[in-house]
């Protein structure tokens, strides 16, 4: 929620009106350390899609499984998309209405691997063995922002402020699998060994109650910033560093596959055994929001133009950020541009007196693996 937070550049009044953050760029963004002088009103949309072996679409589309090169580590890939209003008082206090959705998932490359080869047209050419683990999580909310004026430490020029969620649950769901699959030349046919646990909403089964209707939550997060040298700025950003998510009354299914169906007794009779092998059951489900972690460090080498270095961190997932600033008072009009170093992608972000525009990709199309769009208004009255 902490959307306004960046480093200041030198306290100058017009350069602050022009570059004001409101985005995940890697350009440079500004904010005076005065509290503002009249009321103010700020609406946002934004999506920020980050992955690592796995392309963005993924989390929202089938088909990703064509797209998928597979490498020797986990494969990654996370999402948050966010609405908010927001109302700030000219003391520095923020009140606002937020809806916000989170996706991840993690797969091992054997998982990768054997969603490519069922997604393919062609079978393995020699007995393959596929180790198993995939991991997804995702919940959508909606309520209420709380922000804190920005309080001052020892020093006037150093900062700290703090924000607070609470959300209504509409949706979470969460799956694990674990295990083993194999293909067989000889028999041209998979085998897997698989244990799967899931919860969702859309569970059913004919003894399983129904799910709780919503669950609810919370999330803290912290911002610093201030002033190294009088040109040079630095700040950090821990987004939902201390948060809870529950929703009591969850369906879970819990699975076991296992086509081995058959064993040998030692009295030379077949044993029989299901395949498939589970329970259904109403739990409480209890987890944290992805924490998002963001440093700048921010140097103004003139007075409307600067340059920054960033690094984002989501999900396990690193940003290294390279950017450059500039504005035009007398239009109102500011430019940033910033260079992703790790996934190559490029961000632009526009300002026009309240209204900002900010994207960023790395231009590889359906096999994207950072994607980003914020769009918002500032208001003063």
């Amino acid at each position: 929620m902490i959307a306004n937070y960046i480093s200041p550049l030198c306290g100058r009044a017009v350069t602050a009106a022009v570059l004001v953050a409101a985005g995940i760029s890697g350009a440079p963004q500004a904010w005076a350390l005065e509290p503002a002088a009249a009321w103010s009103s700020r609406v946002s949309v934004q999506e920020h899609s980050v992955a690592d072996g796995l392309p963005v679409l993924a989390l929202d589309r089938d088909g990703w499984q064509h797209l998928v090169s597979v490498g020797s580590g986990t494969a990654r890939a996370a999402q948050r998309v966010s609405a908010a209003w927001e109302v700030e008082h000219p003391s520095g206090w923020r009140l606002g209405v937020v809806a916000r959705s989170q996706a991840s998932v993690s797969a091992s490359p054997g998982a990768l691997a054997l969603a490519q080869a069922v997604a393919g047209d062609s079978l393995p050419t020699a007995d393959t063995d596929y180790p198993l683990a995939v991991s997804h999580m995702g919940w959508r909310g909606r309520g209420l922002a709380l922000g804190l004026p920005w309080q001052a430490l020892a020093s006037s020029t150093w900062q700290w402020t703090a924000d607070a969620q609470w959300l209504q649950l509409t949706d979470m769901r969460h799956t694990r699998i674990d295990g083993s699959g194999r293909y067989q030349v000889a028999s041209q046919a998979y085998g897997f060994d698989v244990h799967a646990d899931r919860a969702s909403r859309g569970i059913a089964g004919p003894f399983l109650g129904a799910s709780g209707t919503t669950g609810e939550g919370y999330s803290v997060s912290f911002a610093l910033k201030g002033h190294i040298s009088p040109q040079l700025a630095f700040s950090v950003k821990a987004d939902d560093v201390l948060s809870r998510l529950t929703w009591n009354r969850l369906a879970r299914e819990q699975l076991r596959l296992n086509t081995q169906v058959t064993v040998r007794r030692p009295d030379g009779f077949l044993d029989y055994a299901p395949a498939i092998s589970g329970q259904q059951s109403l739990q409480n489900l209890s987890t944290r929001v992805g924490a998002r972690y963001d440093t700048r460090l921010t140097w103004q080498y003139a007075p409307t133009s600067a340059v920054l270095a960033r690094w984002h961190r989501l999900a396990g997932m690193d940003e290294l950020w390279l950017g450059w600033g500039t504005a035009w008072p007398d239009s109102s009009l500011g430019l940033q541009l910033g260079l992703e170093t790790v996934r190559r992608a490029l961000a632009a972000k526009v300002t026009w007196h309240g209204f900002y525009a900010d994207l960023g990709t790395d231009f590889r199309g359906s096999e994207s693996e950072y994607r980003q769009i914020t769009l918002g208004l500032n208001l003063k009255f």
